[in-house]
């Protein structure tokens, strides 16, 4: 595979109402444009179009299919108190064991609670619960599907996806009604709607086809391996590690341990943990920004090699970096903060805040990857960095250091070629089989020896 980026566009978030909303008019207009721009590099003809994004995140639409309210951002404060509120009814124990999916709040198990108690009007008046890919693909060809790896990420598929768990909904109150039985990827939706194509300058019929939903399992999709001991780590703003099996493991154990079963594109689970990722060193540079000082991620990166590292690694999973830094709570202040607390010594430039961040995480992935490893009962191979934090180098040798293993990084742009790749066998021209021998054929690979990487 060959790719070109034609069109990058950002995901705005906007207030509407009291909520944190997706500015989904704008992601049509970015999407829109994009397409407008392949269509010209390709002479009119495009054979298929398929969206993925994050997961958890859900509109609901009526039986035309509008919208009726903005999707809300799952950095959106409405779900404080919904976890306790499913607790009343269904045990932690229990919901992990029927689900497999671990109790993170912005979930949409716990999302959908929140609507039904804040705004019940919009769900009687609902006829379907779309993701924001179910949402897009709607926009594109007419036809409302729920998307399997998407599905997985919301608390309500019974373990291994393959359908919703209607009695975990009826007894928390929560519509099934609004839930169509998971599609599988690489499904042929059909032909972007005429209207549509019109717009874009689409000649002949393009389809849309169902590629992974969730952004993770497409990534996943683009593993330039099939090595069964092979550990994966989906680095982007948010860092997911884990391992693709066959079958969910639902024990108290693999709750305890933070770890959920969300789905991989071929129907098998992957159990993965949720790591706060490069969102953290993302808000740093932001308020390094609003401070007047503007710099890329390769400045601070290089800033970051040349300070020490941190007397202790800092906890980037602390629930008090999760929201997003402001004016008068800027990230940098909190990391600085975590430290001073404990009595440590407190990163002062923007270069030592940004590799206490990077110290961090390597610390955060080795975790994972030992409590993996237990889980499973065996032990763990290589290190496959999905994603764009594998362009940054150092994070990948103290990643390396941190675990004691050898790091693989490449693809970058795993989401997108994981996402074409399926695209290809919903068309016919690639088997689930040869998807590691596609992806080693498409993009450059490098590895990172833990002996190379002491002087991280």
């Amino acid at each position: 595979m060959a790719m070109t980026v034609v069109h990058r566009f950002p995901t705005p978030v906007v207030d509407h109402g009291g909520y944190r909303c997706w500015d989904l008019p704008a992601m049509q207009h970015g999407i829109a444009t994009g397409i407008r721009h392949a269509v010209q590099q390709a002479g009119g003809h495009i054979a298929a179009i398929g969206v993925d994004t994050w997961g958890v995140d859900y509109g609901l639409v009526d039986a035309y299919g509008t919208l009726l309210h903005p999707p809300v951002c799952y950095r959106d404060g409405r779900t404080a108190g919904m976890v306790e509120a499913v607790r009343a009814v269904v045990t932690d124990d229990e919901l992990f064991a029927r689900t497999g999916c671990a109790a993170l709040p912005f979930n949409t198990i716990y999302q959908l609670m929140a609507t039904c108690r804040q705004q019940g009007d919009l769900v009687q008046r609902a006829a379907r619960l779309l993701t924001m890919p179910d949402l897009l693909h709607q926009w594109l060809c007419g036809r409302a599907v729920n998307e399997f790896t998407n599905a997985g990420t919301t608390g309500l598929t019974q373990a291994g996806g393959k359908q919703w768990d209607g009695d975990i909904m009826e007894r928390l109150g929560l519509p099934a009604r609004l839930l169509g039985a998971p599609t599988l990827p690489g499904t042929v939706l059909g032909p972007v709607r005429e209207e549509l194509a019109r717009r874009f300058g689409l000649t002949g019929d393009t389809l849309v086809v169902l590629p992974p939903g969730h952004d993770t399992a497409a990534a996943v999709a683009a593993l330039p391996t099939s090595a069964p001991d092979a550990v994966y780590l989906s680095s982007g703003t948010w860092s997911l590690l884990g391992a693709v099996i066959d079958q969910p493991l639902t024990s108290s154990a693999v709750r305890a341990a933070g770890f959920s079963n969300e789905l991989a594109a071929d129907g098998r689970v992957r159990l993965n943990r949720n790591i706060m990722g490069l969102w953290v060193v993302q808000q740093c540079r932001a308020a390094f920004q609003a401070a007047g000082r503007d710099q890329d991620y390769a400045t601070l990166t290089a800033a970051a090699e040349a300070a020490p590292s941190p007397a202790v690694p800092l906890d980037v999973d602390d629930p008090r970096f999760f929201p997003p830094g402001s004016a008068n709570d800027p990230m940098p202040v909190r990391v600085q903060a975590w430290y001073r607390e404990r009595q440590l010594p407190v990163p002062e430039s923007d270069g030592a805040i940004v590799r206490a961040c990077l110290v961090g995480l390597a610390a955060a992935y080795a975790r994972a990857r030992r409590d993996l490893a237990g889980l499973l009962g065996r032990p763990v191979g290589d290190l496959f960095v999905l994603g764009g934090g594998g362009r940054n180098r150092l994070l990948a040798r103290l990643t390396a250091a941190a675990c004691g293993c050898r790091v693989v990084t490449g693809p970058d742009e795993a989401t997108v070629l994981g996402n074409l790749l399926v695209q290809l066998i919903g068309l016919g021209h690639l088997t689930w089989a040869g998807l590691p021998d596609a992806v080693c054929a498409s993009t450059a690979i490098e590895c990172i020896a833990p002996a190379a990487s002491g002087a991280a």
